[in-house]
Order: structure tokens, then sequence, then C-alpha cells
């Protein structure tokens, strides 16, 4: 048994830049960044359906104060990262790691 057979436990995991860019995809499946419009640190996060729908387990980490998920879907859901007065914009490195299990 060697890791490079093993079928990886995330639907999806990727670490995401603070301009949305991905790196280092590790899950099932790809995912894609979409920045929201107006916002400069916020963005759309796609990926094929999760056979749980909605109810997906998550783990969302940042180099921000603090990040956060809304309007979690079977295939989606929104990231937002806020400076530490609840304003849009980064005060770390706006780095971000996204897994959801599979």
């Amino acid at each position: 048994l060697h890791y490079t057979s093993m079928t990886s436990p995330f639907h999806v995991a990727a670490n995401l830049t603070s301009t949305g860019q991905i790196h280092s995809q590790k899950g099932r499946f790809a995912m894609t960044s979409v920045p929201v419009p107006g916002d400069q640190s916020a963005f759309d996060i796609g990926f094929p359906e999760h056979p749980d729908g909605d109810r997906y387990v998550l783990s969302l980490t940042s180099t921000e104060f603090h990040v956060l998920c809304r309007f979690q879907t079977s295939t989606s859901f929104r990231i937002y990262a806020r400076l530490s007065g609840n304003l849009p914009g980064y005060e770390g490195s706006g780095n971000c790691s996204i897994m959801i299990l599979a």
C-alpha cells in the first residue's frame, strides 16, 4: 500500500491565494474559485455535486483575522475574508485552505 495508490479522503481540497488562485489541489475532484464582484476578499468556490448534498463536512482555515463561508449548496459556497474591523480585506497573506470530506 502506498499513498499514491490510495483514493483521497477529500471530495475537494486546495489552497487559495488572496487573488483566488488555486494551488495544491489534493481532492478527488478539482474545485474552482471565482472572485465576487465588488468585494476583493470574497470568492465563490465550486466543485462537482457532493453525495451528502449541502450537508458535507467543510474545513476552512486562513492566515486572516477571520474567514467564513456562506450560501452553502451541494456544488458551491462563498468564502469571505475580513479585517479585524469586519471590513473586506486582508491583514495577513490572504491564503486559505479548504477541505471537504468525501
